[in-house]
């Protein structure tokens, strides 16, 4: 990929320069936070949003999910269906696996097609421990009429019938955890109204959560034998965590140069990122950003000490978790 010039104190042509001080305000954020809604994007915002476009890029436990994922899928209908509790800490890659799950079963469509067929159904849970919000939540992502309201047993009606209608076998909720904000009695309904519909309906449910969640499934007999745990670990320092650096760099166009190699600047990103998926990802897009915007065809290890970093441990401090 070649270097990108953009002029510094390139003037902006067009009638944006004759505009009042407003104009000259969306000037400034246009060239700090990007094109605005009626500006083209320039070459370098073309090339910044493809490096931050999510992808999927294949790595052992994300092979192993994928293959868990399609074995829960292909299993045969029954009254009682396996169901799978995907743990992980956050940014380990939970969310960017089941999507990648969804898209390899549930056929494209473009937006004038009307939904007829969803195999695999993704949701994410409501912030509360809801079940009236998660049968909307359902609703609205199979894009139910705005009549579907009312009271929960309607709700489940609605919802059931239609994910009937689109013939669903396996309904992915992420954020499960939400759950878990919930009193007890709240957290029992919802836990009933997840068992209902996999019996109901005899599709999977495939929950993604913490290891919070597990010990909290696994305290309800009926939640703990239907449920089983998928475990996404962090990374550990070896060949295939270099690997997967490596097609970071490749996808977006740009090589990694010689000291790339060097086991030392492996194990700095492993620390930065605390071994964990999304994170890794996330600093190697900043680093590639970093090498794209200034004008370089290769990734090195000083681009680490430009970018601004501060790792997920730390953000956690600071949050007060």
């Amino acid at each position: 990929m070649e270097g990108i010039n953009v002029p510094v104190n390139a003037e902006t042509t067009g009638p944006l320069r004759e505009k009042s001080n407003i104009a000259s305000t969306n000037e400034k954020q246009s060239s700090l936070f990007g094109p605005l809604d009626d500006d083209p994007p320039s070459e370098m915002d073309r090339a910044v949003d493809s490096i931050w476009k999510p992808c999927w890029i294949d790595y052992p436990a994300a092979t192993a999910g994928l293959e868990k994922l399609r074995s829960i899928y292909r299993h045969p209908r029954t009254s009682r269906p396996p169901c799978l509790l995907i743990v992980g800490l956050p940014n380990s890659g939970k969310t960017s696996l089941v999507k990648e799950f969804e898209r390899e079963v549930t056929p494209a469509r473009s937006d004038d097609d009307e939904l007829d067929w969803a195999p695999v159904m993704y949701v994410q849970a409501p912030p509360t421990a809801d079940a009236s919000a998660l049968y909307l939540s359902i609703l609205r992502r199979i894009e139910a009429p705005e009549e579907c309201t009312g009271r929960i047993t309607k709700l489940q009606d609605q919802t059931l019938k239609l994910l009937e209608k689109l013939r669903t076998r396996v309904l992915i909720v992420d954020e499960l955890a939400y759950m878990l904000s919930g009193t007890t009695p709240q957290r029992n309904i919802y836990s009933n109204v997840i068992r209902h519909l996999s019996n109901e309906l005899e599709i999977s449910i495939v929950g993604v959560g913490t290891k919070k969640l597990l010990r909290t499934f696994q305290t309800d007999q009926q939640s703990g034998s239907r449920f089983e745990p998928l475990f996404l670990p962090r990374w550990k320092m070896g060949q295939d965590y270099f690997a997967f650096i490596v097609q970071i760099c490749l996808r977006a166009g740009l090589k990694p140069d010689g000291e790339f190699t060097d086991k030392a600047f492996i194990e700095r990103i492993f620390r930065m990122s605390e071994g964990l998926t999304g994170e890794t990802w996330k600093l190697m897009c900043l680093v590639i950003e970093h090498a794209v915007r200034s004008g370089k065809e290769t990734v090195s290890p000083d681009m680490l000490k430009k970018v601004d970093w501060v790792a997920p441990s730390e953000r956690r401090k600071m949050q007060g978790e």
